[in-house]
């Protein structure tokens, strides 16, 4: 009978155990931030902005893309940007080239994009505002979102994205939500 007991224990014991090791462990994958974003390449480099296969600059570069090329965004991880697709528009023309379809990563510090209305503390409306970006200087000289720098890009959430950058010299880190890629307006 004392078989059986130490059998039984040994199992009562065992199964809170197994049961830890079936709950799935966290993958990379599940580190992205998911977004619906775009952007544009900000990088000057007449070769274009690399694109990596993974989010790091240790990945292997899959694809460039022209110096100003527009890109989808559908993720971020630790600065990165995971994109689905990335086009060169003429915007005299209207023509639209696409030059990369697929999974890639490009760095946020390359990307730039304009922003509206305010920077918030978090990604949520109801959060803070950081920054009201809307600017009258002593001369009457007004200036809006389309006035703040965009140094880098850190990260996005659905459709929030998080910048760091400079409005009228003032350095703002802050949240926004409802940005424009495109290069000759401001999406208004």
């Amino acid at each position: 009978m004392s078989h059986f007991l130490f059998r039984t224990r040994t199992v009562a014991i065992l199964l809170p155990v197994l049961a830890l090791c079936a709950i799935s462990v966290p993958t990379a994958a599940s580190e992205i931030a998911a977004c619906t974003i775009s952007a544009w390449s900000n990088d000057t480099d007449p070769n274009g902005l690399n694109i990596r296969a993974g989010a790091g600059s240790d990945t292997a570069i899959i694809g460039q893309i022209p110096v100003g090329g527009e890109v989808s965004i559908t993720g971020a991880k630790d600065g990165w940007f995971r994109i689905d697709q990335a086009v060169l528009i003429d915007y005299e023309s209207d023509e639209t080239t696409d030059v990369f379809a697929g999974e890639g990563w490009v760095s946020g510090r390359m990307l730039g994009l304009v922003l509206h209305d305010d920077l918030h503390a978090a990604p949520s409306d109801d959060s803070p505002v950081v920054a009201r970006l809307f600017h009258e200087d002593a001369e009457g000289n007004i200036g809006g979102a389309d006035s703040f720098g965009v140094s880098r890009i850190l990260t996005c959430q659905g459709d929030w994205v998080q910048v760091e950058g400079t409005f009228f010299d003032t350095p703002l880190t802050g949240w926004a939500t409802r940005t424009c890629s495109n290069q000759v307006t401001t999406c208004s």
